[in-house]
């Protein structure tokens, strides 16, 4: 890593080599990272489910639902001005 000429931004750089070469911080963070990114799945797979309920429910019958997602582009633009 590089030197910056900044002091915080100096110490932000030493805690980083520090807590990179602590192989026990290391494995922590990555299961952290591991679990923030499975419960970003189940919430996705949950909205998912509720609108595919949904639609059955208002419909009578099942329908094509491309997804859940608040950032889906295709959600989007399907959806009627107000």
């Amino acid at each position: 890593m590089s030197t910056h000429p900044d002091p915080p931004v100096q110490r932000a750089l030493e805690k980083l080599r520090a807590l990179s070469a602590d192989a026990e911080a290391r494995y922590w963070a990555e299961a952290r990272e591991k679990a923030i990114k499975d419960e970003v799945s189940l919430l996705e797979e949950a909205r998912e489910e509720v609108a595919r309920k949904a639609a059955t429910r208002y419909t009578g019958k099942p329908r094509a639902i491309c997804c859940a997602s608040a950032s889906c582009q295709t959600r989007r633009s399907r959806r009627s001005p107000r």
